[in-house]
């Protein structure tokens, strides 16, 4: 199953890299392109004990431009989520790691309003119950984000989204025992972005 698994994905990745580099022929522009968002939040309630709620979400994509407009925007993504719950002396995670390509979409010539879209073809999690038991996870994921872009300068912007994550987890491995699952989770966020575009 592993072995099947990572090898649909390393094809999916191949084939999808080498249309990214046909599209790109096609531009004169070539422009880089950076982008990061990120989300933090933590809700803390101190009574006889400590509880918390904690939540930080990042990805980063490096790409290029792929229009003569600039309105195009094709890159490879990376991402984490984190989420912590402690109660007391007791905590649980789920960790997030997350690798797709991106595409970005600036509807107006300004490129002030984007949606974008990620396909994760690898995203995989790490949950641990607080007893010391940690499970893995193995599968695929989408992300979707449209948002307003504060350009600052031609080569600089801030940015406001609404994101919407949904990991799809296909196996679990747990003391190296692999398992079929059909596992989701959907986390909708705000956040800010900072965007380079050189």
């Amino acid at each position: 199953m592993q072995v099947s698994y990572n090898n649909a994905m390393n094809s999916i990745f191949l084939n999808l890299m080498f249309s990214l580099f046909l599209i790109s022929l096609g531009s004169k522009s070539m422009a880089a392109y950076i982008d990061l968002n990120y989300f933090s939040f933590t809700d803390q309630f101190t009574n006889a004990s400590v509880n918390s709620y904690t939540r930080s979400i990042y990805d980063l994509t490096i790409g290029f431009e792929a229009t003569n407009n600039k309105q195009i925007v094709l890159g490879l993504n990376s991402g984490s989520a984190q989420i912590k719950n402690k109660e007391g002396s007791s905590e649980t995670s789920f960790t997030t790691s997350d690798l797709g390509l991106k595409f970005i979409y600036f509807w107006n010539k300004n490129r002030t309003w984007s949606t974008s879209l990620i396909y994760y073809f690898t995203s995989t999690a790490k949950y641990n119950d607080g007893t010391g038991t940690e499970v893995s996870y193995r599968g695929t994921g989408i992300k979707f984000d449209f948002g307003y872009n504060f350009w600052l300068s031609d080569a600089i912007a801030l940015a406001a989204k609404i994101h919407f994550y949904n990991p799809s987890f296909k196996e679990s491995v747990t003391n190296n025992i692999i398992t079929d699952v059909s596992y989701k989770r959907t986390i909708i966020y705000p956040n800010f972005t900072f965007i380079f575009s050189f």
